[in-house]
């Protein structure tokens, strides 16, 4: 049985990570344009995280919708309980991150901590465009 589900989720994902990829990759193609022309100042180059940092955000948001359409009332519970859980995390996460970054000298926390936050809210993403791709079958 395990197997079954582990093969049943490779052939979903690799039927429609093409679809996937695509909204993040152009996430990142516009973030990369962004530091490309701004690298003349960690600030600048932060400000380009935390616009792909919203453009994750809305994404997100769209795709919570979607996936709340194709689920149940207790799933929709779940997948909301899920959701306010994972930002709990991510914000103690930036609360720490912050509070090392600060203590360290070499590093502009602005700089490595929205890159951080950036990261982790592509993984969300990701996470999120798997599970409705399989919804969809």
């Amino acid at each position: 049985m395990k197997k079954l589900i582990i093969v049943s989720f490779l052939f979903i994902f690799f039927n429609h990570y093409p679809s996937m990829a695509n909204v993040i990759d152009k996430i990142e193609a516009d973030r990369q344009i962004c530091l490309n022309t701004n690298y003349s100042s960690d600030y600048t180059m932060a400000k380009c995280n935390y616009e792909a940092i919203e453009k994750c955000d809305v994404k997100i948001s769209k795709l919570l919708k979607k996936i709340n359409k194709n689920i149940d009332k207790n799933n929709q519970l779940s997948l909301s309980a899920s959701q306010l859980k994972w930002e709990e995390f991510v914000n103690q996460d930036n609360i720490l991150l912050g509070n090392l970054l600060e203590k360290d000298i070499h590093f502009e926390p602005y700089l490595v901590s929205s890159e951080i936050k950036y990261q982790n809210k592509k993984y969300r993403l990701e996470e999120l465009l798997i599970l409705y791709s399989s919804l969809k079958h």
